[in-house]
């Protein structure tokens, strides 16, 4: 069974005309292509051409339209389930928007690839984010998918903000002059007073990601409303196309929430417009709500980061979101020992020993993510979503190092559908993959909840009488992960009750 992914036609019309986004989308074509996955297009998309008054262009659109395989028999649009889902189906464009979503909720394809932003936040809402992917984010994820080595890409480096100073004039910027007239002015004034940022460069050395942030105290952020205690302000968040579809988002953000509880804040926020729909949905993913509108109408976005872990009825997975790095590992919720080999450790927890948080490492894609995926040949049904797992590096170093909070469990023995799951979050190449689910392989979603302070040797989990090799993903008990939270310095995140 091949990959099957329907590329939106635009992509394809663009690409046929030669224009900007001709290279990176013919890479990503030709990388398709060469691995034998199915590329299709919609025939809604094509119905929308056909609805072109204008004569010549349709018959043009048509015509570079002959040599892509359209999809055959494709879902019918179900407007109860998109009702349900709170997406709104207006017009003909919502129609045809809502028609090629349906392939994919209906699983009569794999992926769908497109720039179109609406499509994208539908499918977010339809919890078909995974499966939709920009042209950057198809060639990062799928070029990694079918490497023989692991694409490894830029992280992020600490700096103050004075040192990238000279950077200021490049094209990188210009959208946020465009957005705030003064930034140049602004820009300077923070490395005067001594500011500081988190970057990321591309293999070229050009500026392709930046995180600007302050403590604030009690500051008020929209006319109504006043962040109590100590805040962190994230001023500026920035990714740039050229690493856009690395994961350098969720980078980003995982350098402010390990800052964050480093220096005791309580809350970050961010301010943004409207228009910034991937931004707006990114902070949202990871536990920030809106609270209002400021004096600038940008929307103001806050992330609570209680210093003790609070009460509540929402479920761990839900918790863990909203109150990261404080998660439930109460008596009624499992834990795990996951063994996992020494270079999947590298390349999914590239800065498990980075115990200063500097983040000055580059590692591979899936190691700057939250979310994260993991597989193996293990049987075990007992595991839940809201389970706390805690991975063991095997062999070389012999040390627990890791939390993760499970999102969703499955198994599963079909290549192209574990892909489909894991493709954003993976560290498995294809051919990988046909091999750990030859036979079936659990498939284990997750969120990075974070690293021991401490790592646990397995000379001290003899001690909690976890007895023998860790070979395969064993239960422990309560009282066993109580004394190993103690040991690796995190049972102040644990919400117990």
């Amino acid at each position: 069974m091949a990959t099957r992914v329907i590329v939106d036609t635009n992509i394809v019309i663009s690409l046929e005309e030669h224009a900007v986004v001709d290279e990176t989308a013919a890479r990503l074509l030709a990388l398709l292509q060469t691995n034998d996955v199915h590329v299709l297009i919609h025939p809604a998309s094509v119905e929308d051409i056909l609805n072109d008054k204008d004569e010549e262009r349709k018959a043009i659109k048509l015509s570079k339209l002959k040599k892509y395989t359209e999809l055959n028999s494709p879902p019918k649009l179900d407007t109860a389930l998109f009702a349900a889902k709170d997406v709104h189906i207006g017009g003909n464009n919502d129609v045809i928007d809502c028609t090629i979503l349906s392939a994919l909720l209906k699983d009569a394809v794999h992926f769908l690839i497109t720039e179109d932003r609406r499509l994208h936040r539908k499918a977010r809402k339809l919890g078909l984010g995974e499966r939709t992917l920009t042209v950057e984010q198809g060639l990062s994820y799928f070029g990694a998918a079918f490497a023989n080595q692991p694409i490894r890409l830029p992280n992020l480096d600490s700096v103050e903000l004075h040192q990238i100073r000279d950077e200021l004039p490049e094209k990188f910027f210009d959208s946020l002059r465009n957005d705030y007239p003064e930034f140049d002015e602004w820009f300077v004034r923070c490395c005067k007073e001594g500011r500081s940022a988190w970057v990321a460069h591309d293999d070229g050395g050009n500026l392709g990601a930046i995180g600007i942030y302050k403590e604030e105290s009690n500051p008020q952020v929209t006319p109504t409303h006043k962040l109590s205690g100590r805040v962190l302000k994230l001023c500026t968040l920035k990714v740039e196309g050229n690493v856009r579809g690395q994961k350098i988002g969720e980078l980003l953000l995982k350098a402010a929430f390990r800052h964050s509880t480093k220096n005791n804040f309580e809350k970050i926020y961010v301010t943004a417009k409207d228009k910034h729909h991937e931004l707006i949905e990114l902070l949202r993913e990871f536990g920030f709500e809106s609270i209002g509108i400021n004096d600038n109408q940008d929307q103001v976005l806050v992330k609570n980061q209680p210093l003790t872990p609070p009460s509540s009825p929402l479920s761990p997975v839900e918790y863990h979101i909203k109150f990261a790095p404080h998660f439930k590992a109460g008596p009624t919720i499992k834990k795990f020992l996951v063994p996992i080999q020494p270079e999947y450790h590298e390349l999914l927890f590239p800065d498990a020993s980075d115990r200063q948080l500097k983040f000055s490492f580059v590692g591979p894609l899936p190691g700057n993510a939250i979310k994260l995926a993991y597989l193996c040949r293990a049987k075990t049904k007992s595991i839940r979503p809201g389970d706390v797992l805690v991975f063991y590096r095997s062999h070389d170093l012999q040390q627990c190092t890791t939390l993760g909070i499970v999102e969703s469990v499955g198994w599963l023995d079909d290549a192209d559908i574990i892909l489909e799951r894991v493709l954003k979050r993976t560290v498995y190449t294809r051919n990988e993959i046909e091999e750990i689910c030859h036979k079936g392989c659990l498939v284990i979603l997750f969120r990075l909840q974070s690293h021991f302070i401490n790592p646990i040797t397995l000379s001290t989990l003899k001690t909690l009488d976890v007895i023998g090799p860790v070979q395969s993903i064993r239960k422990l008990t309560d009282e066993q992960f109580r004394r190993m939270a103690k040991l690796g310095e995190f049972e102040g995140s644990i919400l117990a009750d």
